[in-house]
């Protein structure tokens, strides 16, 4: 008997845990739908779009390339050290992106679970808005190991882009489910559909 509403995980991860890997599964073996958090916030800011418009307003078109589009350099360079500007981009964008996370949401509903793929979960306050919290994690070398070889981060980069992030012990602790991605692609599928399993 299908159930009234699907099921909505809440995939999150530190960086370099793999969990986009595990988002690619989901969606590519497990053909469940993925409403991927860091691209809504990007297409919000596409030119055109609500959300840069609402940029301009607040920050002005200096924050506009010669095409129209989103200068996001200059935005990043201005939140980097200012939270009170951050906090304000925050503020202004949250509801858009709520706006569009819900109308993705309602495409999916005759789904039984829908995957909302957030790498900021706790730290934006997603966590209360699904069913089911899946942390994918890794040791800490690992991490640091992939981001190395993916990204090419040195140490600073890498401690900058932790410390931005939730401690990997306080997400532990907040999670419904975890699953500890230091083995293979294939380890990783195996797991997933032992969770997808348990948790059906």
């Amino acid at each position: 008997m299908k159930q009234n509403k699907p099921i909505i995980i809440g995939l999150t991860g530190t960086i370099g845990s793999g969990k986009s890997t595990c988002s690619n599964i989901l969606k590519e073996k497990f053909n469940l739908p993925v409403i991927d958090a860091d691209k809504i916030a990007y297409q919000v800011c596409e030119k055109d779009n609500k959300g840069l418009k609402r940029i301009v307003e607040e920050f002005g078109d200096e924050y506009l390339l010669p095409n129209g589009e989103y200068n996001r350099s200059k935005m990043s360079e201005t939140v980097f050290n200012n939270p009170e500007a951050l906090e304000k981009l925050n503020k202004l964008l949250h509801p858009i992106i709520k706006e569009e996370k819900e109308r993705q949401l309602n495409q999916h509903k005759d789904k039984n679970i829908i995957i909302y793929d957030c790498p900021l979960l706790f730290e934006a306050n997603e966590d209360s808005s699904v069913d089911h919290i899946l942390l994918i994690s890794a040791d800490e070398e690992l991490r640091a190991q992939r981001l190395k070889e993916r990204n090419g981060y040195n140490d600073e980069e890498l401690q900058r882009r932790t410390q931005a992030q939730l401690s990997e012990k306080e997400k532990l602790s907040k999670a419904d489910s975890i699953i500890f991605n230091n083995g293979t692609e294939e380890q990783l599928e195996k797991t997933l559909a032992q969770f997808l399993r348990n948790l059906t």
